[in-house]
């Protein structure tokens, strides 16, 4: 999320990371929603149409259990962008703002 931060005595926008995280039994649902100021209305696309999904967050100190097993009872899911870093330094300004106004739906 892009923030107004001060630098060297001087404002600069920098790009906040932020982490979202879902506790549920399911998986959280498979669509996204685009709303800014801008826009006149919420624009809700399926997550793969932004290279976004929902994985399975799996705690440390059970990483060295049999996968399977895990992903019938984990209830903790972050939500992760699946496109290459390099494919994301070459956007174009209106796909990088649907990004920064992506939200889970």
């Amino acid at each position: 999320e892009p923030q107004m931060v001060p630098f060297k005595g001087e404002m600069r926008i920098t790009h906040v990371p932020v982490v979202v995280v879902v506790v549920s039994s399911s998986p959280p649902s498979n669509q996204i929603g685009i709303k800014s100021v801008q826009r006149e209305a919420e624009e809700i696309v399926p997550m793969k149409s932004m290279k976004m999904e929902w994985y399975r967050y799996t705690p440390l100190g059970k990483r060295d259990r049999i996968v399977e097993r895990l992903k019938s009872n984990t209830e903790i899911f972050y939500l992760g962008c699946t496109q290459r870093r390099t494919a994301l330094r070459h956007l174009k300004e209106e796909r990088v703002k649907k990004f920064e106004y992506c939200l889970p739906w």
